[in-house]
């Protein structure tokens, strides 16, 4: 299984892609729950792209793109630390694009 997206949210949950966009259906849930199938699924070096991302919209930018250690970082903190990471990391403004 390749993974194209990651997002961890605000409530806990996390998401996986494929690169046709499809749900990882073994990826997704609880973040404690995934942690170690993110883990393994992840360790070889990849395009994939790792996100920070609220669930119920609020202020500030709706994800952060972020390195996978960070990804996995935030994913292994308690509840508590985990929000509160996130919080700070969405609080930041959105980054500007890119010039081509």
């Amino acid at each position: 299984m390749t993974i194209r997206r990651a997002y961890l949210f605000t409530n806990g949950m996390v998401m996986a892609y494929d690169a046709k966009g499809q749900q990882i259906a073994e990826l997704q849930g609880v973040a404690g729950e995934v942690r170690p199938k993110l883990e393994e699924a992840t360790a070889a070096p990849s395009e994939a792209q790792f996100f920070l991302a609220r669930w119920d919209g609020g202020d500030g930018p709706p994800r952060v793109e972020v390195e996978r250690a960070r990804f996995l970082e935030v994913l292994a903190l308690d509840d508590a630390a985990r929000t509160a990471a996130l919080d700070v990391a969405l609080a930041q403004p959105a980054p500007a694009p890119a010039s081509s």
